[in-house]
């Protein structure tokens, strides 16, 4: 089963921070066109927009542009039955701020170690927050003191079991999906990638059992 499909070369580029009428502009609205239409065609429920690295929204100039695009994009996916779903490096607040301006018409991939990693937030707090409705997966990952190296989930600075804690409280039942860098830093030099994608899948399993 695929899940969604990630716009991220879209989101990672900053195109989605020009006007629209420039070139860039044009070439994001094109983008979010045709992979909305690409789902469609494929029976892919979900079309994933991150805003994050270029693509960071850093300024009420970025919010308000941004948010021009989801609004262009909320008509055609509600057209082909595609979810619009979003992911950016900003905080709860900040957040729901592009929800707003947008039209409401997103739902979040929520990451639960870039706010640490990031220094935006905190996802023990923040998964508290939301609406249990606006969130439509989490992204778990763990990473070592660095904040790059792989560390299997739970051995980190992640918080998987406080946010574990919290995803259990609210009772929310959707897509908790590994994002584990297993290629990165000293624990992938002398472990089987395989091996920790086994260890990781078991905690989930361990975890998130009912």
């Amino acid at each position: 089963e695929i899940q969604m499909v990630n716009l991220f070369a879209l989101g990672l580029s900053g195109m989605m921070k020009f006007p629209q009428n420039s070139g860039n502009g044009k070439l994001a609205l094109e983008s979010l066109k045709k992979g909305i239409e690409a789902c469609s065609e494929m029976g892919i429920p979900s079309v994933f927009i991150p805003c994050v690295f270029s693509g960071r929204i850093e300024n009420e100039f970025d919010m308000d542009t941004v948010a021009s695009y989801l609004k262009y994009a909320d008509p055609i996916a509600k057209e082909h039955g595609v979810n619009l779903l979003f992911e950016s490096f900003m905080g709860y607040d900040k957040t729901m701020q592009l929800y707003e301006k947008a039209g409401y018409c997103f739902k979040l991939c929520y990451d639960s170690l870039n706010p640490i990693k990031y220094g935006f937030g905190d996802a023990v707090q923040e998964l508290r927050q939301y609406e249990k409705s606006m969130i439509h997966t989490i992204h778990i990952k763990d990473c070592a003191n660095d904040f790059q190296s792989a560390e299997l989930i739970g051995k980190g600075r992640g918080k998987f079991n406080e946010i574990a804690e919290v995803i259990i409280d609210i009772g929310y039942t959707g897509w908790i999906v590994n994002e584990n860098n297993y290629f990165r830093g000293e624990l992938a030099k002398h472990r089987d990638p395989q091996d920790m994608i086994r260890y990781d899948l078991e905690t989930f399993r361990n975890t998130f059992q009912n």
